[in-house]
């Protein structure tokens, strides 16, 4: 620090530097413009001159001054964060910004963006339809616009809450990346405080452990491959996308379960499951379908061009079978076929397992839900309906008759 002690001027403090081949000299002052008192107050003081003589000069060598750094930058950065993401969830990002940077421009400063523009883009994005990818799972989204327009199908549906939530995500990260960048030289943030970003309420959807009997109904008349797939979440506590990726090398042959790598877990470590001798026999099952039909993927089917003549049980050539992105229309189309009122999700099959390990061995049940938090294992530990009438029956059962007076 260039400070020193101005004797001539009754031991004053004061501070000299160059700076872009101009100097700068004057007293040190407080924030409050009195003389600074002290050697530290001094440097401080010069400090604050220093940070005031580059934003006066404007001598930042990288350019991210406040109001050149645009929404397109941050974008770029963020999703260079994402990459390393499955690439359903890189594919997300990228329409999250398209659509932000097409509604605020993507040369817009990040400075720029107000409370109230936020705030419009919200009620936008609520205002949007569900457009549906008719490309198929082997021609992904490219980014240009006018190239994949034909493979995208307006649906005429509204976004749902949830949905709106994820592109105010995104745009909520693309204001911390700014509010995080700083200038090189001057050290100020790219924006002070990014706007508010308002997330809609979303009520809380606790799992609800479903019943055998409703699950039996269901997957009676279920195409193969969604019983495939529910099984593997009833013996082994599966969410749905990890019934639907699980493939061959998942299997443990001595433990005699699966083995998940780090990089296949919502957690991020290495995980185990378990599924009994009956889901032994399950994955061994798997495992021979798979190999016959040469797939990797345990949980296959025929695709659209042959589903019908697989339903009527015409042979299916060995290079029709693929795997599945969801089964979210089969899982639905049970709920009709077996009359059920008041449908479970299929995560409530998971929760129906995370509830009978709970059952045998509480202390277990954490680890067999490869849960993080035991809290968010108590909350999958419900009793179904029926168990919860059929407990209450039996408490009332045991219980004396109360003696009630007769009335006139």
């Amino acid at each position: 620090m260039t400070v020193f002690k101005n004797r001539q001027r009754q031991g004053e403090w004061r501070y000299d530097f160059m700076m872009g081949g101009k100097r700068f000299s004057g007293p040190c002052l407080d924030a409050g413009g009195s003389p600074a008192a002290t050697k530290t107050a001094a440097r401080q003081a010069e400090e604050r001159e220093r940070v005031a003589a580059r934003e006066r000069k404007g001598i930042a060598k990288s350019g991210l001054r406040r109001r050149n750094y645009t929404l397109a930058q941050a974008s770029a950065f963020h999703l260079a964060r994402k990459e390393d993401k499955t690439p359903e969830h890189f594919d997300n990002q990228k329409l999250y910004v398209r659509e932000i940077c097409s509604f605020f421009g993507p040369e817009t400063a990040m400075a720029d963006i107000s409370g109230d523009a936020v705030e419009a883009y919200r009620k936008h994005s609520s205002a949007q339809t569900l457009k549906k990818w008719t490309g198929g799972p082997k021609r992904r989204p490219t980014g240009d616009v006018e190239q994949d327009a034909r493979y995208w199908k307006d649906t005429g549906q509204a976004r749902a809450k949830r949905q709106v939530n994820n592109y105010l995500k995104c745009l909520r990260a693309l204001f911390a990346i700014a509010e995080k960048i700083r200038d090189p030289d001057t050290r100020l943030p790219i924006i002070d405080q990014g706007p508010e970003v308002r997330l809609y309420k979303m009520p809380r959807r606790l799992p609800r452990p479903i019943s055998d009997d409703e699950l039996h109904a269901r997957l009676e008349s279920a195409p193969q491959w969604t019983r495939e797939t529910a099984e593997l979440a009833r013996l082994f506590g599966l969410r749905l996308g990890e019934a639907l990726k699980l493939q061959r090398r998942h299997v443990d042959h001595e433990i005699q379960g699966l083995r998940f790598s780090a990089g296949d877990t919502k957690s991020g470590n290495d995980e185990r499951a378990h599924g009994g001798a009956a889901g032994w026999q399950l994955l061994e099952k798997l495992c021979r379908q798979a190999i016959a039909r040469g797939q990797t993927h345990l949980v296959t089917w025929p695709g659209p061009k042959h589903f019908r003549h697989f339903m009527a049980w015409q042979e299916i050539p060995r290079a029709a079978w693929t795997s599945l992105k969801g089964i979210t229309r089969s899982w639905r189309t049970t709920v009709r076929n077996a009359g059920i009122k008041e449908p479970h999700r299929f995560h409530d099959v998971r929760a129906r397992y995370v509830t009978e390990v709970a059952k045998v061995q509480p202390a277990a049940a954490q680890q067999a839900a490869r849960h993080q938090d035991p809290a968010t294992t108590a909350l999958y530990v419900r009793l179904a309906s029926n168990e919860i009438a059929d407990a209450v029956g039996q408490a009332i059962a045991r219980r004396p008759l109360a003696k009630l007076k007769a009335v006139k």
